[in-house]
């Protein structure tokens, strides 16, 4: 084989990694400058009423909301969040207990901050969770 030939090749199969790479990633929205300042530090969770962490949220330190049917979020423009959470970032320090109904009764979604790093759940409907949570603590780990 040539020198061209093989050159040719290996450019073709660049360029299918690309391509392929892109169709992939496609399906992912980007990281906005709205995730970014809604992130919460380390001692605080951050909720969203959309996945991929879009619409109104609540940005919370340590604390226990035993009915999200009472809690007004004012201004964010969702005065209920009882069964409104759709995606998740929780703060490295801490964990975040979400609970299927009102006074921290029924079954429950533990969420620890990483390591060093926030844990993020975009998608809360892949854990079967979208929009089933009626009370929460934030707790230290």
């Amino acid at each position: 084989m040539k020198h061209k030939e093989k050159s040719r090749i290996i450019i073709i199969g660049f360029w299918a990694l690309i391509l392929t790479a892109g169709v992939l990633l496609a399906g992912m929205p980007a990281l906005t400058q709205q995730t970014i300042e809604h992130q919460p530090n380390a001692d605080q969770v951050t909720v969203h009423e959309n996945e991929w962490f879009k619409g109104a949220y609540m940005k919370v330190g340590i604390t226990a909301e035993p009915d999200l049917r009472a809690y007004n979020t004012g201004a964010l423009g969702t005065p209920n969040w009882n069964d409104k959470i759709s995606s998740i970032q929780v703060g490295s320090n801490v964990k975040f207990i979400g609970y299927a109904d009102i006074n921290y009764k029924g079954g429950t979604l533990v969420v620890a901050g990483g390591g060093s790093s926030t844990n993020c759940i975009p998608k809360l409907s892949v854990k079967g969770w979208d929009n089933k949570i009626s009370s929460f603590k934030v707790v230290l780990k």
